[in-house]
């Protein structure tokens, strides 16, 4: 069983699309479907923006289902050296916004109860994607105060759940894998608009990948 935990269901949609879903019903506001996917059982649930409902999203899947591993994809935005609509498998998230530093002598994103900035996910045999470092926050990046800040951390990619996810998978002992689609790059006009014009094709580019994922890793 793989736990799959997508912001948006737009950004599930093309994935579900080409799955046999099972069952489907809510927990309180998030909706969860069982099915399969290329002949391999999957529990995905829609978790909502950011990473309170990311965490709790990523919780609720693994105390129901106990799965292998947790998959976290999407749309997400990109430095001025990335391309759009370009999928990107991520190596380690951290939160940008996480921020301590006026009270204690730790860099920005250093959580004290884990001892690290970074939470590493799972890239074993998945060579065949480009890989990216992301960060995450609370708030949809469009000025250069924010990306200069994402740099600084050594990340490239930026969503407001992939953190989340990974914090909450490496709590419960369970590898994730994260896969990030470009859909806006800062400095190429309105990050908003083109996150609205791109969302559809980087969606619709996921079902491809996650198969090649799926074999690689079961």
């Amino acid at each position: 069983m793989l736990g799959i935990v997508v912001a948006l269901k737009k950004e599930a949609d093309s994935f579900l699309s080409s799955s046999t879903i099972i069952k489907e019903y809510d927990i309180g506001e998030k909706k969860i479907f069982e099915g399969k996917f290329s002949g391999y059982d999957f529990a995905l649930i829609i978790s909502g923006i950011g990473k309170v409902s990311a965490g709790i999203a990523t919780q609720i899947i693994i105390d129901r289902y106990s799965p292998s591993y947790i998959i976290n994809f999407g749309s997400a935005g990109g430095t001025e050296d990335l391309f759009t609509k370009t999928i990107y498998l991520i190596e380690k998230a951290c939160q940008y916004d996480f921020d301590i530093t006026a009270i204690d002598d730790v860099p920005i994103g250093f959580i004290q109860e884990y001892g690290c900035v970074y939470f590493n996910t799972y890239t074993n045999g998945l060579n065949f994607l480009p890989k990216k470092n992301l960060a995450s926050g609370d708030s949809f990046v469009g000025t250069k105060e924010k990306v200069d800040i994402i740099k600084s951390l050594q990340c490239s990619i930026f969503d407001m759940e992939g953190c989340a996810v990974a914090q909450t998978s490496k709590t419960n002992g369970i590898p994730v894998i994260i896969l990030k689609g470009v859909s806006d790059v800062f400095g190429s006009g309105s990050n908003s608009e083109q996150f609205l014009a791109n969302l559809k094709e980087v969606s619709d580019s996921f079902p491809k990948i996650l198969k090649q994922v799926f074999e690689k890793i079961l």
